[in-house]
């Protein structure tokens, strides 16, 4: 069997390492011997999070851990991924794979999508697992409006890990926007995350319906970057597959 060596300072390999998508199991080398070594990572919440949904569509959530990984390590301080003070934004959430995965690892997360189907499909799961699970939260569904115009709907969501934690505010929040991704200038700060990924929208499945925007990441990408670059504070990252 093949192994990966790292070498570095053991408190922080392991804690890093033990984050990355792939890793199944950590072992230590000592006198020509491995030793196993638990995992450390940062998991507040069952893994069924992000495991339990199937759907046409859903972006693996271990590529979706990569991708999150990949980013957050290139940005100014990418020890925010480690300490749960990341924010991080997916402007194509789809129904919500990023925002499950990083919820599961406790940070904040902002999800932006058109799909009124997307956004109900997740407000009932998200909803189902907090109470099934027992969890303290608060869910509060509105109307997204902007001079005088309505422009979507929004989810916003904050819970905590434990009765305890929830009675000390040490919480996670979770938004999710229903609006259209290429004006979220219009309902999002200014320099108001650290890093945005994204699973890009591709092929026929996601522009089936005669909208050529949707058919062509780079026509979509064109009109919504400008404003997605907007929300990110200085050192920010941007990852997105294609």
């Amino acid at each position: 069997v093949d192994y990966l060596n790292i070498e570095g300072d053991d408190d922080l390999l392991t804690r890093v390492v033990s984050e990355a998508s792939g890793a199944f199991a950590l072992f230590g080398s000592a006198d020509g011997l491995l030793r196993p070594t638990a995992l450390e990572r940062r998991r507040p919440y069952s893994d069924d999070l992000v495991t339990i949904q199937k759907y046409q569509g859903k972006t693996n959530e271990q590529f979706t851990h990569l991708l999150l990984n990949v980013t957050a390590a290139l940005a100014k301080r990418p020890q925010a991924l480690l300490d749960g003070s990341l924010h991080v934004l997916d402007p194509m959430c789809g129904r919500g794979t990023t925002l499950n995965t990083c919820l599961l690892r406790g940070i904040d997360v902002t999800g932006v999508d058109l799909d009124k189907k997307d956004f109900e499909a997740y407000q009932a799961f998200i909803t189902t697992w907090l109470r099934s699970h027992r969890l303290k939260h608060e869910i509060d569904a509105s109307q997204v409006r902007r001079e005088g115009r309505t422009l979507g709907r929004a989810l916003e969501l904050e819970t905590a890990p434990t009765k305890d934690d929830w009675k000390a505010g040490r919480t996670q929040q979770v938004t999710y926007l229903n609006v259209d991704t290429t004006r979220l200038g219009r309902v999002m700060r200014r320099t108001s995350v650290d890093v945005v990924v994204a699973d890009t929208p591709y092929g026929v499945q996601h522009g089936s319906h005669g909208d050529k925007l949707d058919r062509s990441p780079v026509q979509l990408l064109e009109r919504a970057l400008p404003s997605w670059h907007d929300t990110l504070r200085t050192g920010g990252t941007v990852g997105l597959a294609y």
